[in-house]
């Protein structure tokens, strides 16, 4: 499920982190926040 929550937010909304930092906070918790984060970085 992380993955593909970090995968979905990847995919859609790359230039949004605000947006999913909020939206994973409410979803599942901290560590998706830190997977994304480092998924973002890479692009």
């Amino acid at each position: 499920m992380k993955l593909t929550i970090a995968f979905f937010i990847k995919t859609y909304l790359p230039a949004s982190e605000t947006f999913i930092y909020e939206e994973i906070k409410n979803l599942t918790g901290f560590d998706v926040i830190i997977l994304t984060q480092k998924l973002v970085n890479l692009d």
